[in-house]
């Protein structure tokens, strides 16, 4: 999912920005396997750590790629693997939705005012 969906969305040229909610890496599995072990063998994270970050390679270079901002959140900080990545790479990703969404917010905020800032300046350098 986070290998093939992010790319569908960053190619629309509609969309300006991609938020992902679900970086999930250690923290994840281990909250997940603490309950799943009393029903079923759990491997170790160690065995299947690769399947939680191996699309993390690909979902770091979306920003550069695709020249759009990625903003990431998970309930789990920097103690999470996937999470450390993720930030280490300048993506932020945010402990809560709510705050990944403001930042976007901001973005596109910002992006809004830099645009009528430029049509400002290009109008004035019209007449002169």
């Amino acid at each position: 999912m986070m290998e093939k969906l992010p790319r569908i969305i960053l190619e629309d040229p509609g969309i300006d920005g991609l938020l992902m909610h679900g970086v999930m890496g250690s923290t994840f599995f281990r909250s997940v396997s603490e309950i799943a072990r009393k029903w079923i063998k759990v491997p170790s994270y160690e065995q299947v750590r690769d399947f939680f970050l191996g699309t993390m390679d690909a979902f770091i270079k979306l920003p550069q790629q695709y020249g759009k901002p990625v903003i990431a959140s998970s309930f789990a900080d920097r103690e999470d693997d996937a999470v450390k990545i993720a930030q280490d790479s300048g993506i932020p990703c945010f402990r809560a939705p709510e705050r990944a969404v403001s930042a976007m917010a901001a973005l596109c905020r910002y992006g809004e005012i830099r645009k009528r800032t430029e049509n400002k300046c290009w109008c004035q350098g019209e007449g002169e």
